[in-house]
């Protein structure tokens, strides 16, 4: 188990923080414990109504016992957990996202990620995103900032066989997103899906980006949507594109991130902030999300989803 006095030792007070970062810590152990394993027992499959999305039994466990921790301190909220789906409650809603990136996890790769928001009256309160392979938790709570916390993994022979502890936690990084930045010699971080209903638009897309930047710019694909938002949210990347949202929780925790690191996700349809009709979403620099915008918008004019 993780000491959480770190959080606490850097100025962060939500009780919800606190409890998400726990939850975000066991997904991971769990995660981490059976990534790699065959198909057999990962138990694949493809999910019909989420436009034939994989699910495997990672995704299951790890959401069965982030929802448990949550449960134990915060019984009476409600849950939208990408597994299980919505559990209806009075107090604060946890969009829950036990595994952003289980293709990619299921081939053995390392792109996945954890996100958990906590929102109340449909404001974002505190949200954590973890990333078990590159062992970086990031933090924020509204009004106070985005830190980025490095951890280390422990492999014991006893117990609990994966632990993940703070590396250094009297260093936390601040993020800070520049108020304008260029494209040009750029990276743009894109949805890794492509069917009938996303190839050709994001295809137009990134030709009318790369005329943008002067024909000088990089597109990366991880797969998982939330460990792109990681990525910008840290400057290691100058946009996020995603346009196959399977729900809410794919978005919730970059958003406050990205914001409290001085950026903005938006609706990339719409303009407005993300809510859970957003079809496709921006996320980077403010300047930036706002010069890109109305090439997003006319790319995907009409577009209803990816499903």
């Amino acid at each position: 188990m993780l000491t959480l006095g770190p959080l606490m030792e850097n100025g962060f007070e939500q009780g919800t923080t606190f409890i998400a970062a726990e939850a975000a810590l066991e997904g991971a152990r769990l995660l981490l414990g059976i990534h790699g394993a065959s198909p057999e027992r990962l138990q694949i499959e493809f999910k019909a109504e989420a436009g034939m999305t994989p699910r495997t039994v990672a995704d299951l466990r790890s959401g069965e016992a982030m929802k448990r921790i949550i449960r134990i301190s915060a019984p009476e909220d409600a849950i939208n957990e990408e597994e299980s789906g919505f559990e209806e409650g009075t107090g604060c809603t946890w969009h829950v996202d036990p595994l952003d990136g289980t293709s990619s996890y299921a081939a053995g790769q390392r792109y996945s990620t954890i996100g958990v928001a906590v929102h109340k009256a449909d404001r974002a309160q505190s949200v954590v995103i973890l990333h078990p392979f590159e062992l970086e938790l990031l933090v924020a709570e509204a009004g106070k900032g985005a830190f980025l916390f490095p951890l280390k993994r422990e492999d014991r022979a006893w117990g609990q066989a994966i632990f993940l502890t703070f590396s250094d936690p009297s260093l936390p990084m601040r993020l800070r997103l520049p108020a304008e930045a260029s494209l040009a010699g750029g990276c743009v971080y894109l949805d890794a899906l492509f069917n009938g209903k996303t190839a050709s638009r994001k295809l137009d897309l990134m030709g009318r980006l790369t005329e943008l930047s002067g024909d000088n710019l990089g597109f990366r694909m991880t797969g998982s949507n939330i460990d792109q938002q990681r990525q910008v949210a840290a400057g290691r990347g100058q946009l996020t594109i995603t346009d196959a949202v399977g729900g809410f929780y794919d978005l919730a925790a970059g958003a406050l991130i990205l914001r409290e690191a001085g950026g903005k996700m938006v609706d990339g349809q719409t303009g407005g902030p993300v809510t859970e009709q957003t079809q496709v979403a921006i996320g980077g620099p403010s300047g930036l999300v706002d010069q890109v915008l109305p090439i997003v918008q006319e790319c995907y004019r009409g577009y209803a989803g990816f499903k």
